[in-house]
């Protein structure tokens, strides 16, 4: 046995030995370098976008029906390999970057699809940190993809060594093309103000910013990819000016006054004022073709049918919970941010105008409650510039109870409880529970006391279960809470509602296996977008309100309810966001509904105006030169 091995190591040492000496032969003119990289960036070209479409026969029928399109997006494969190989000098480890760093991109935005219904944009190199916090969480999702990536470096690497050839490139060609990259990179970036713009127009090539995974996969990876990094950068409104800015906070400002003394005199009582953000809180009984053993959400349903309800349009889906935090506490609208793009991350830099610093002004007690990292979302620092005096995080939460994998709601609702007992002034409380969140793995809990019947696969019975038992738990610390309330006896009200629809698998898996929606994302109509962002919301208190808000309304809207339900006067912003609500109560980025409930594919004249006024008074607010200040108290 000993000598056949050692027959058979030296038989793989004799072949090694032979492709080296045909290796060291194997050195490329430039002319061959050039054709090589030709061959090669074509190669990855079509890799990256058949990982991206799932097949090669997908990715060949978009290759022939989008010529154009694909040979911009192998110019751009082209120029990274080229840029690469201006740093390296060496083609061997320019292959090896280049291909490996374009498939974990192209997987990455795979992977981010599937998971959160939009592809990758530049901006979420931002979240890398928090992309890696999260990533054990998902780990049963990708573990093949990691290991294709794994066997993907080993592969890169042998053939690196035994089959790529060799080429080093000359200290001047290097030069010529770093130069020649550095030059032409902002031509492709900011294509829109040259006349490469014309050009793509005449080609019908248009960057589809409304739908990003349209842009994706209609421009391919790689050119819709560039096509979103000029939104990288906020540019400034042509009429904005400390002038425009002065007329739309003097409109919005002196109406105040106007409102009736019924609403908005002082009121004897300052109630509590609490804001539960439910990690995807959502009803499951909306999906069709499936039941459940028992109604997960009993308690909610009749606060539902017996207090006031509507439902909130969120502005994403499966994640991002800091931009609902975000359009909710500062009236803001991330319609006019990149898509995808992270408020709280990328744009609050100093203090702005929030509820919870007009609850601060009024005397309140302001808490922000969240049993996970401070850090993660950036919330440790963002939340004083809010207005929040208090927040309490994972470190707080001592001795806590785990469910699932995260702290259960229950501990939330009993530090809620706790921040109100011991507060002698009137509290406003905006608290984030995390015990929901997904994914949803069918080993979740050691116990489930809901199960479901339907048409599905195992997985997908699997992961609606596992969410049904997240949400009975939900629903049971909403009942606690209110009876801890109760007990103390406070003036209090509560609003509570998720923050986005579950994440329910990969490719809406759920959702579509239910006949809830059909299709991909970009043949959705009106009302799959609508569905898909529609989530409950309830109004509940001990003290007597009259506060009208059955219907629809966007998240940036919803501000306005917390402070009518205290009676605390509007700034400038939310002034204008009550008076925008009253015609259009639902403006998003993909759908937009006016006050008859009708759906508007296009805003009319006038609706328009007040979009570029809430524009130009967020510019200010985020980006500009905050003249709003100069106009008010």
């Amino acid at each position: 046995m000993i000598s056949f091995m050692a027959k058979v190591f030296r038989g793989f040492a004799k072949i090694f030995a032979k492709v080296n000496k045909q290796k060291q032969q194997r050195v490329l003119s430039s002319y061959s370098f050039f054709r090589f990289i030709l061959f090669l960036t074509l190669i990855q070209t079509i890799a990256i976008e058949t990982i991206q479409r799932g097949s090669m026969f997908s990715a060949f029928y978009w290759l022939a029906a989008n010529l154009q399109i694909f040979v911009l997006n192998y110019l751009l494969t082209i120029l990274i390999c080229l840029f690469l190989m201006s740093l390296t000098g060496s083609l061997r480890p320019t292959v090896i970057l280049s291909s490996f760093t374009l498939i974990l991109l192209a997987m990455a935005s795979l992977v981010k699809t599937q998971l959160l219904g939009e592809p990758l944009f530049p901006w979420d190199f931002l979240r890398i940190d928090q992309a890696w916090n999260l990533l054990p969480q998902y780990s049963g999702e990708i573990t093949i993809i990691l290991i294709f990536l794994g066997l993907l470096a080993l592969g890169l690497m042998i053939a690196g060594e035994f089959l790529i050839p060799k080429y080093k490139a000359s200290w001047l060609l290097r030069s010529v093309l770093f130069i020649g990259i550095v030059i032409l990179v902002p031509i492709l970036v900011f294509y829109r103000h040259t006349p490469l713009e014309i050009i793509l127009k005449k080609a019908d090539i248009e960057h589809i910013y409304w739908v990003q995974t349209e842009n994706s996969m209609k421009n391919g990876f790689l050119l819709g990819f560039t096509m979103n990094l000029e939104n990288t950068m906020i540019f400034q409104p042509g009429d904005y000016n400390s002038t425009e800015i002065g007329r739309i906070i003097e409109e919005n400002t002196s109406s105040i006054a106007a409102l009736s003394a019924d609403s908005r005199n002082q009121p004897s009582i300052k109630p509590n004022i609490i804001f539960v953000l439910n990690e995807a809180f959502w009803d499951p009984v909306e999906l069709p073709n499936v039941s459940f053993s028992k109604d997960p959400i009993p308690f909610f349903r009749y606060l539902k049918n017996n207090y006031q309800s509507g439902t909130m349009i969120s502005p994403v889906f499966g994640g991002s919970t800091a931009n609902v935090e975000f359009e909710i506490l500062t009236g803001l609208s991330t319609k006019f941010l990149p898509q995808g793009s992270i408020a709280y991350q990328q744009y609050i830099k100093q203090p702005i105008p929030s509820i919870p610093s007009l609850f601060k002004a009024n005397g309140y007690v302001t808490t922000a409650i969240h049993p996970y990292y401070d850090w993660f979302y950036k919330r440790d620092t963002i939340f004083p510039l809010l207005g929040f005096e208090n927040f309490y995080s994972l470190k707080d939460f001592k001795d806590a109870e785990i469910k699932g994998e995260y702290i259960g709601d229950l501990e939330v609702s009993k530090m809620i409880a706790s921040q109100i007992q011991k507060t002698q002034e009137p509290a406003f409380i905006f608290a984030v529970t995390m015990q929901n969140h997904g994914p949803y793995s069918e080993d979740r809990y050691n116990k489930k006391d809901i199960s479901v019947k339907g048409n599905l696969s195992s997985q997908a019975k699997g992961i609606l279960e596992t969410y049904a038992q997240g949400l009975c738990d939900a629903d049971d610390s909403l009942r606690n809470l209110i009876d801890q309330i109760n007990q103390l006896g406070e003036p209090t009200a509560i609003l509570f509602l998720g923050d986005h629809l579950p994440y329910l698998g990969k490719d809406y898996l759920v959702y579509k296996q239910t006949g809830y929606i059909e299709g991909s994302e970009t043949k959705w109509s009106m009302d799959d977008n609508l569905k898909m962002k529609s989530v409950p919301f309830v109004t509940w208190s001990n003290f007597g309100v009259n506060i009208q808000h059955e219907g629809k309304v966007s998240s940036q809207f919803l501000g306005n309810y917390l402070l009518d339900l205290a009676k605390v006067e509007d700034n400038f912003i939310f002034n204008f966001t009550r008076d925008f609500a009253e015609k259009l109560p639902v403006f998003g980025r993909n759908v937009n509904i006016d006050i008859d409930n009708k759906t508007l594919n296009s805003l009319p004249d006038y609706l328009q105006m007040f979009e570029q006024d809430y524009w130009l008074i967020q510019y200010d607010i985020l980006f500009g030169q905050q003249y709003y200040s100069n106009y008010i108290k």
